[in-house]
């Protein structure tokens, strides 16, 4: 008995320590995720490996490119480049796996998603996921996810979060690969029945010797519940690719328009108005108030009866509640106003990068594209990755030159 709670007692001990170096953000596994390596100084730390850094960087540009994860992973044995875990032998860890399948040790699909989908290479540091009931039971359970230590901005990311997030979207749609080629259509995983919100299949057909491709609703083609809403693959792509200029155009020229009305002198609304809004509304919240405490008094001193007091009272808890909304709204439109709009510039230089972009990629349409909404006709709506965010630049841009145009005239 006495062993047993000494055990017990270290063991609570180490658990309290490891947890609290896992909240400060310090490494405390006993082996680096590829792509990284401890540092010399402090083994707390955790820094980017050069070799395997160039892997998983080179891992995830080539699926925003289009590249399937048995292409990868055959590239990868192609070019000779170690898998993780032989990567770790030869370093000389000492290191095992229930990953292992085979003896030899080769790239496979499961081992780039793996690293794909791992959170870490954005410098997200995510500990203390998996424990055991206590140091008795060696029986691995997985902790709730609030309870796991997570610690952003931990150490040097391999890829932009941006990156990071556009990867998981590809790689949670269905994406088919060309025959014979190592690279997705252009449109693949992007392309959707504007009508069912099935993903459009592209299919090739044969007619006297020529060959004609296009895409169609998969909905139809499996069991005709949609219709075909088929559109050549050449049209699609010409009017994604002009749609998507036209779409950008309209971006850079409404960003420029914030960018000059940020630095001017005129930017500066007026937020006197705003001001004497919430300070009006501030009054009439305090009137409700005083009103509540008056009709109390009068309910106590029976002026006012139970039915009457609890319809009166419930009168004024609604529009005083009105008016902290109100005050909300305001507050953050003065927000809004004062900052301008947060504007994702990395989406922005995306964009601003491709602005003359000769041709469509699939390195462009997975950066810009969200998808590609095709109607029965042939007509098509694009939605942008960062969507809201361009329709809010857009409708800024439109407010400010309404209310130069206003000024204008006023002078």
């Amino acid at each position: 008995l006495i062993n047993d709670a000494y055990c017990r007692d270290i063991s609570i001990k180490i658990r309290s320590h490891l947890e609290t170096k896992r909240q400060n953000g310090e490494f405390v596994g006993n082996y680096c995720v590829y792509g990284y390596k401890k540092s010399e100084i402090d083994h707390n730390v955790i820094v980017p490996d050069e070799y395997a850094g160039h892997v998983v960087q080179d891992i995830f540009c080539w699926i925003k490119n289009g590249m399937s994860l048995d292409a990868i992973s055959d590239k990868l044995n192609a070019l000779g480049i170690l898998s993780p875990m032989a990567y770790k032998l030869s370093n000389g860890e000492n290191y095992k796996t229930a990953f292992q399948k085979k003896d030899e040790l080769l790239w496979t699909p499961v081992a780039v998603r793996r690293i794909a989908t791992n959170v870490i290479y954005t410098g997200t540091l995510v500990q203390g996921k998996i424990t055991t009931p206590n140091h008795k039971v060696k029986t691995k359970i997985l902790k709730p996810q609030e309870k796991w230590a997570v610690s952003h901005n931990n150490h040097e990311a391999l890829v932009s979060l941006r990156t990071f997030q556009i990867v998981q979207r590809l790689l949670s749609v269905d994406m088919r690969m060309a025959p014979g080629k190592d690279s997705i259509y252009l449109l693949s995983g992007i392309a959707v029945c504007a009508d069912c919100g099935a993903l459009m299949t592209r299919k090739v057909s044969t007619v006297n010797g020529k060959k004609y491709v296009y895409y169609m609703c998969s909905n139809n083609k499996k069991n005709k519940k949609c219709s075909s809403h088929r559109i050549k693959e050449a049209d699609l792509e010409s009017r994604v690719f002009d749609t998507l200029r036209d779409m950008t155009a309209i971006l850079l020229d409404a960003d420029e328009v914030i960018k000059e009305a940020g630095n001017s002198a005129n930017f500066r609304i007026d937020q006197k108005k705003t001001k004497e809004r919430v300070s009006s509304k501030e009054k009439e919240i305090t009137k409700y108030n005083q009103m509540l405490v008056s009709l109390y008094e009068d309910y106590r001193d029976g002026i006012v009866d139970k039915s009457d007091f609890a319809i009166i009272k419930e009168s004024f808890e609604v529009k005083r509640a009105e008016a902290e909304k109100a005050i909300d709204r305001l507050q953050k439109e003065a927000e809004n106003i004062a900052a301008g709009i947060e504007r994702d510039t990395e989406w922005l230089e995306e964009h601003r990068k491709w602005k003359t972009m000769p041709s469509l990629t699939r390195n462009v349409v997975v950066s810009l594209i969200q998808s590609v909404k095709v109607y029965e006709g042939g007509d098509i709506e694009i939605v942008l990755d960062c969507d809201d965010e361009y329709r809010k630049i857009v409708a800024r841009a439109g407010e400010l030159e309404r209310q130069h145009d206003a000024e204008r005239l006023v002078v």
